[in-house]
């Protein structure tokens, strides 16, 4: 008899204990399942979130960029109204110029009353080779420019090699 209860303590001892660790087990799997949970709601909040945000700029950006289009296509209808009163501004000028022009009669007007100008204080008058009609003394003064500018002259010596060359001479 003692042995069956001995046993049944035993056996209690160890279903107490199975009991404790059971609970344990499940309180911790508990406990880490409403903090993985919890990470999960979190992530999936931000990501939320993010993507929001990202819909807010892409909608921000798509606006902007309708905006631009609708810009652009107005733009033109803008334009074309000063394009236009140029256009009859044009017109008008055009034929004010077909138009006959009114002829004046030109008045005969006296000379003036003031003297010449003395010899000393008139413009002297130009050189013949000024004259357009006068192309042979251009074309002469050309060339002897011409002439100037291509001809090689004797270079000068530096005074080093002049003062070297009459020591040289000066002192046999």
């Amino acid at each position: 008899t003692i042995i069956p209860e001995v046993l049944i303590k035993w056996a209690l001892a160890i279903a107490i204990a199975l009991g404790c660790l059971f609970g344990a087990y499940r309180y911790g799997v508990n406990t880490t399942n409403a903090k993985w949970e919890k990470q999960q709601s979190d992530a999936q909040a931000a990501q939320a979130t993010l993507r929001a945000t990202e819909e807010r700029e892409a909608r921000a950006k798509e606006q902007a960029r309708q905006a631009e289009i609708e810009k652009i296509r107005t733009m033109p209808r803008s334009r074309s109204k000063p394009q236009k009163l140029m256009l009859v501004m044009l017109t008008l000028l055009l034929s004010a110029c077909v138009n006959r022009q009114i002829v004046s009669p030109s008045l005969s007007v006296a000379a003036p009353a003031i003297p010449e100008l003395p010899t000393e204080a008139r413009q002297s008058p130009t050189p013949a080779f000024c004259l357009p009609t006068c192309s042979a003394a251009l074309m002469q003064e050309r060339e002897s420019w011409l002439k100037k500018l291509t001809e090689l002259e004797p270079l000068a010596l530096p005074a080093s090699v002049l003062s070297i060359q009459s020591e040289t001479t000066n002192n046999p």
